[in-house]
């Protein structure tokens, strides 16, 4: 279908013309100039050091006496292999679906169906995933090794998790939100060990390429044909014929925030791929998501996404500057007016989903200043927001992930959160150096998708939808194994 499309065979053309007299012409080497002496100023700042592995304040504590108690741990391993040495030898269906990586196989699977199921059954599959991967490490080991400072806050924000339900005191379905954030953040932690090598982690990034298809497919559906549309979502300063499309995602924001995760990953795999059928089949796949984006009408999945894409090329595809520059300056001239009008209302404001979301951060921070310690535990936002609103807009979360971690984990939720993605990063960056490594652009691409993510955070919180939550942590994951087959692959092409 895309190989045989003459517009994107000549808009693939057209941005490679561009990007070859780019490289050729004086503004690529005073812009490569002045790029690279920004980046050795900012090289002598404390924070960059610390970002590029240069500081390393881990090494200091593992050799110091803090983590002696830590090798009790050892005899707890070797109880937990003998046990998982049993289970597999005493049993042929457990040690057939070991031997045969059957984890890699549901997790491949599962990434393809995520937003076509409920989270019940994406719950159940990823119970097993975790199952079976804790066998297969207790059998077989892992090459994989995190970086201990990011391991380190991933298993504390984890812990403040588990914390928060100390001080959780609401109904009983709290506990299902609970189980929801404990099993997607273990998918998350697991993800390097399911994905071992460079093979399986392109056919665990080409499953995302298939289900964006899947996704964007029925989402050029709903446009043409129409679909069911909550009147929440269109401002009334937009006409009510619009249809924001959502695709299976049941809410454009967040299938907007999906294809935000997604597509800068697509991007790195045109970027990288060295036949052009492959470039032009991953072109197609991005126009179809950009698209979608478009369509989803969501002011924060179009800011967002933009930055993804502008961070992905700035630190890993700088010759596709001016391509991007180009088409993106040649494509607004060619959107539609409520679209334009829909993009500029971000600058503006004074819209009515700006209102109603004032109304629900004032809310929020009432209620932040009775539980800012403690929190007030997973899943009770909902139910407190009643009593805080003062019969404001009506809303089931604050529409601000950094505020809804503070507001339902506390101080340590949060702190321990902001540590965790600030060493995630610092592991990602210290991938960059290692240039012309198709992996290291791919690492930076999953950044660029977890940052515009995150940012879109700052005005939805993007893990009430549970199937950008499990996306959110899995990306973590790939992003560190990614990083990892990058160093170690850079080191032995350095040798």
């Amino acid at each position: 279908m895309f190989s045989d499309s003459i517009i994107l065979y000549g808009i693939g053309k057209l941005i490679l013309k561009i990007k070859n007299d780019y490289k050729k012409s004086n503004l690529c080497s005073v812009a490569d100039n002045f790029i690279d002496r920004f980046m050795n100023l900012l090289n002598k700042s404390l924070i960059i050091q610390f970002l590029t592995s240069q500081i390393r304040p881990e090494d200091s504590a593992i050799n110091s006496g803090l983590l002696t108690g830590l090798q009790g741990l050892k005899v707890i391993y070797r109880f937990l292999k003998k046990i998982a040495g049993f289970i597999i030898n005493n049993s042929l269906i457990i040690s057939l679906m070991i031997y045969k990586d059957i984890n890699f196989v549901l997790f491949a699977i599962l990434l393809i169906i995520l937003p076509l199921v409920p989270t019940s059954l994406g719950l159940i599959i990823s119970a097993g995933i975790i199952g079976l991967t804790v066998l297969s490490l207790l059998h077989k080991g892992s090459t994989f090794k995190y970086p201990k400072l990011y391991l380190f806050f991933l298993l504390t924000f984890m812990g403040t998790i588990v914390l928060s339900q100390f001080f959780n005191k609401g109904p009983a379905e709290s506990l299902s939100v609970f189980i929801i954030y404990m099993t997607f953040t273990f998918m998350g932690l697991f993800a390097p060990y399911i994905v071992k090598d460079e093979k399986r982690l392109y056919l665990v990034l080409n499953s995302i390429v298939l289900i964006t298809i899947i996704v964007g497919l029925y989402g050029f559906y709903q446009f043409i044909f129409g679909a069911p549309m909550d009147e929440a979502w269109l401002d009334k300063d937009f006409s009510s014929s619009l249809t924001r499309v959502y695709s299976f995602f049941g809410n454009p924001n967040v299938y907007g925030e999906y294809l935000v995760l997604v597509l800068p990953i697509i991007f790195s795999l045109f970027y990288t791929a060295d036949k052009k059928i492959y470039k032009l089949f991953y072109l197609g796949v991005l126009a179809l998501g950009g698209a979608n984006v478009l369509m989803t009408l969501s002011r924060g999945s179009m800011l967002s996404l933009a930055i993804a894409m502008i961070i992905v090329v700035i630190l890993a595809a700088r010759d596709y500057l001016p391509a991007l520059i180009i088409l993106g300056l040649a494509g607004s001239s060619l959107l539609p007016e409520s679209i334009i009008r829909r993009i500029l209302s971000i600058f503006t404001g004074g819209d009515t989903s700006t209102n109603f979301r004032r109304s629900i951060y004032q809310a929020s921070f009432n209620m932040l200043r009775d539980y800012r310690i403690t929190g007030t535990g997973l899943g009770q936002f909902k139910e407190l927001y009643k009593i805080y609103s003062l019969h404001a807009a009506k809303s089931y979360h604050a529409h601000n992930t950094i505020l809804m971690i503070y507001i339902e984990m506390g101080i340590l939720g949060l702190l321990s959160f902001i540590a965790m993605m600030t060493a995630w990063t610092r592991d990602i960056i210290s991938a960059i150096k290692y240039k012309g490594n198709k992996l290291s652009v791919i690492s930076v691409s999953i950044f660029a998708g977890i940052a515009g993510c995150t940012i879109q955070g700052m005005v939805d919180h993007i893990w009430h939808n549970y199937d950008i939550m499990f996306m959110y942590f899995v990306l973590l994951g790939l992003g560190s194994a990614t990083a990892f087959l990058a160093k170690e692959k850079g080191e032995v092409h350095n040798e």
